[in-house]
C-alpha cells in the first residue's frame, strides 16, 4: 500500500510553504487467524481474517513434494490434495496483496490428509475398543507432520504395536508432536477434559480423538 505524505507550514502574515511529496510504501500486515483442517481424507478448508486494504490472498500450499501457488480474493479456499496411501502433512501459508501488487507477512497452519486417514472415523467413549491400527495411524500421522517441518520420524519401522495399546504409547505420540511444535512456534499439545494416560493407565477414547484433532 503506496501513501502520500507532505508537511505545510503556515507562518505569520498568512505565509505558508509545502515540502516536496514523499512516497511511503506500508506493509499489509499478515492475515490473522490463518487455520487450515481436513474435511474428509483429501478435502482441506483453509481460512483466515480479512486484512484492510488488501485485493487479493495469495495461499502456498507446501509438503515435502514441493509447494503450489494459488490465488483468491475470498477469505477461504477449498483444496483437494493429490491421493495417497499414506498421511501427508500441508502447510498453508497466506499472504495478503494490496492494489500495488505488494505482498505482506505470511501466516501458516498445517493438515494432516490422506486417501483414507482413519479407519474408525469416531470412537465412542465406553464402547469403541482401541485398536492397535489406531495408534499405527496416529503413529503414520505424527511423522508425516514433522516430515513437512524437516524432522526425521520418530516411528519409521514402528508403526505397528506389538501386543496391548499402552499410555506409554501414547506418551511418546505426544513427544513426538510436541517437539515439531514447539520448534515451529506452536503451543504444546495437551489433552483437554481428561488426564494424561499414566503407565499401566487406560487409554481412552479421547486421547485417540484429540491427538486425531491436533493433526487434523
Amino acid at each position: 500500500m503506496t501513501t502520500q505524505y507532505s508537511v505545510t507550514v503556515t507562518v505569520g502574515g498568512g505565509c505558508s510553504a509545502t515540502s516536496n511529496a514523499v512516497m511511503v510504501n506500508v506493509a499489509l500486515p499478515a492475515p490473522a487467524w490463518v487455520n487450515a483442517t481436513t474435511q474428509q481424507n483429501r478435502d482441506v478448508v483453509v481460512s483466515w481474517a480479512s486484512v484492510p486494504g488488501a485485493i487479493a490472498y495469495q495461499i502456498e500450499r507446501t509438503s515435502p513434494f514441493g509447494t503450489d501457488v494459488r490465488a483468491t480474493d475470498t477469505t477461504a479456499w477449498n483444496d483437494t490434495v493429490p491421493a495417497s496411501e499414506f498421511p501427508v502433512t500441508y502447510v498453508y501459508t497466506v499472504f495478503a496483496i494490496d492494489e500495488g501488487f505488494g505482498v505482506s507477512p505470511g501466516r501458516s497452519d498445517y493438515a494432516t490428509a490422506a486417501t483414507l486417514l482413519h479407519q474408525q472415523v469416531q470412537l465412542i467413549a465406553g464402547e469403541t475398543s482401541i485398536r492397535g491400527a489406531d495408534l499405527a495411524e496416529l503413529r503414520r500421522g505424527v511423522d508425516a507432520f514433522r516430515a513437512s517441518y524437516g524432522f526425521a520420524p520418530a516411528f519409521a519401522g514402528a508403526y505397528e504395536p506389538v501386543g496391548v495399546v499402552a499410555a506409554s504409547h501414547f506418551t511418546a505420540l505426544v513427544a513426538a508432536l510436541n517437539e515439531t511444535r514447539s520448534a515451529i512456534g506452536l503451543p504444546q499439545f495437551v489433552y483437554a477434559g481428561v488426564p494424561a494416560p499414566e503407565p499401566g493407565g487406560t487409554v481412552l477414547a479421547a486421547h485417540v480423538q484429540q491427538l486425531r484433532e491436533a493433526l487434523r
